[in-house]
């Protein structure tokens, strides 16, 4: 497997499966990672935000940030814990409102070009009158994808700005994650 294009690699055994296998890598630059559930992540980070990968991969428990590289090396452990546990706030007051415990990580993606309007998920349309060429507006449905300015350290709606966040919150991201949650029952356009 190759990419002109570069990007994260992920390399992920089903669940409950315990698998072995060798991977042989070659021309991996090293990113930026941060896991708030990872109890050495302040030591290690000082090393790690200055990695050379083009993209960051920051996690808290219930949410992943992909975005560039540049956004987030200015940013020390103590603001990504303040915001990564807001996120988790996010996320499971969703889950509350659904009823649900999270089972998997939200994943927003920042991306030069998203294919159709700002912020999306993938949504199913069926019975519309209007032509599409799939059922889906999109393929994004997870992750979920915004535009670069959500990754811009001084924009007002930098995703990874926790006071900011905490006194206006972030209306789009909040309602694509709204909409990971909706279950199929409550509108004929949504699947679980």
């Amino acid at each position: 497997m190759s990419s002109a294009f570069g990007g994260l690699l992920f390399l992920q055994s089903p669940d409950g499966e315990s698998n072995s296998i060798t991977v042989c890598l070659h021309h991996v630059v090293l990113t930026p990672t941060y896991d708030l559930m990872d109890p050495y992540r302040e030591i290690t980070w000082q090393d790690r935000r200055q990695h050379e990968g083009l993209w960051a991969d920051i996690a808290s428990k219930h949410i992943v940030f992909n975005l560039p590289s540049e956004s987030v090396r200015d940013l020390d452990s103590d603001q990504l814990n303040e915001v990564l546990e807001f996120w988790d706030t996010v996320v499971l007051a969703h889950h509350e409102l659904r009823g649900t415990t999270p089972k998997q990580r939200e994943r927003i993606v920042c991306d030069e070009q998203p294919s159709v309007g700002y912020m999306r998920k993938n949504i199913p349309f069926e019975n519309l009158s209007c032509t599409i060429v799939s059922k889906t507006v999109s393929d994004s449905g997870y992750p979920i994808v915004t535009h670069l300015d959500a990754s811009d350290p001084k924009a007002a709606g930098f995703q990874l700005n926790g006071p900011a966040l905490k006194k206006t919150g972030d209306w789009g991201i909040f309602h694509e994650l709204g909409h990971n949650m909706q279950r199929g029952w409550w509108s004929k356009y949504t699947i679980d």
